[in-house]
């Protein structure tokens, strides 16, 4: 293929559930459901990522998962499959390592989704082959979930207009920790696209599988230690729907690409980490200005245990001394 593929309407989105909340790179509006529109057309290239990805979606020491390739055909109606350095001597367009630089579309609805350094199109020069979005991930509560991350679905919807064929070489990579999964959303796909020619098979994952990023254990409630989410959507080079007699006729007026993230259950239950006790110091004045928050448990006043808040705020109310420091600790709800 040696044309390049333009969508009007491109979306991202990202969902979670059981207990997840996820926000873009500011990391101050979190919600459970997250989506980046453009309003004008993205044109991208074939490309192929240059890192081998092993079965548990750990990228190999052959590369980087975020290392991309040239991946254009000398062919009209077919992809020029694992072509290297013997097929560049030949005469065939081979493959060449890509160095992306990340910038922000247009066309981005500021009011809905932005894009900041280090995201958006993954260009050279005026060539774009993959678009690229961070996500981060947090639980709500008050502490962690001791779980691992779960990608539970990817899926790709043509809202109107069509694709066709094409639309098959669609690939989604998601990296999460040291963790990365080339989801193929769309059926009918080629599952046969090896790693520049290396006779190794990347391994590609159907829209509905469940992915276990086996790298993230916890997942954090701090704004601060958030799980970051890549996303990238490209066409796949390597893929024989992906030709240039398969994009002749194609109108897609919007297509969005959706991941849905939750956590790995245990006997169909999230494990919680266990909270840390709470220790507060200060005067009478303070301590009641701190207050002591629903459901908490083993809750102490200078060592003395209260049955609950209320028999401790009536304990603290009782102290004489206004200006000596006293102790308030709890067991936070879990």
């Amino acid at each position: 293929m040696s044309k390049d593929v333009s969508v009007t309407g491109m979306k991202i989105q990202a969902t979670a559930e059981d207990g997840l909340v996820i926000s873009d790179y500011t990391k101050e509006n979190w919600a459970t459901s997250w989506t980046v529109p453009m309003t004008t057309a993205v044109t991208l290239a074939p490309t192929s990522t240059s890192g081998v990805l092993t079965a548990g979606g750990t990228a190999t020491s052959a590369g980087s998962a975020d290392a991309w390739v040239t991946s254009k055909s000398r062919y009209f109606n077919q992809a020029d499959k694992n072509q290297g350095e013997a097929a560049k001597a030949a005469g065939a367009s081979g493959y060449a390592d890509l160095t992306l630089t990340y910038s922000s579309p247009a066309s981005t609805i500021a009011a809905e989704g932005t894009f900041t350094t280090g995201e958006g199109i993954g260009k050279v020069g005026d060539t774009n082959y993959v678009l690229m979005k961070n996500f981060y991930i947090k639980a709500t509560g008050q502490a962690a979930w001791a779980s691992n991350l779960v990608i539970d679905e990817v899926k790709a919807s043509i809202d109107s207009g069509t694709m066709g064929d094409l639309s098959k070489s669609l690939r989604v990579l998601v990296v999460a920790g040291t963790n990365s999964f080339i989801y193929a959303p769309v059926s009918g796909y080629d599952n046969a696209c090896q790693f520049k020619a290396s006779g190794t098979n990347l391994t590609l994952v159907a829209s509905t599988t469940d992915s276990t990023c086996s790298s993230i254990t916890s997942i954090p409630i701090t704004d601060e230690a958030a799980v970051n989410v890549r996303m990238y959507l490209y066409f796949e080079g390597e893929d024989q729907n992906c030709t240039s007699a398969n994009i002749s006729g194609i109108t897609p007026d919007s297509l969005t690409v959706s991941a849905k993230f939750k956590t790995a259950a245990s006997g169909g239950d999230q494990q919680q980490v266990a909270p840390n006790p709470v220790t507060i110091t200060g005067t009478r004045t303070e301590l009641q200005a701190a207050g002591i928050p629903a459901g908490a448990t083993d809750i102490k006043v200078d060592g003395t245990a209260c049955a609950d808040a209320d028999a401790a705020a009536a304990a603290i109310a009782a102290i004489n001394d206004e200006n000596d420091n006293h102790t308030l600790t709890y067991t936070p709800a879990s």
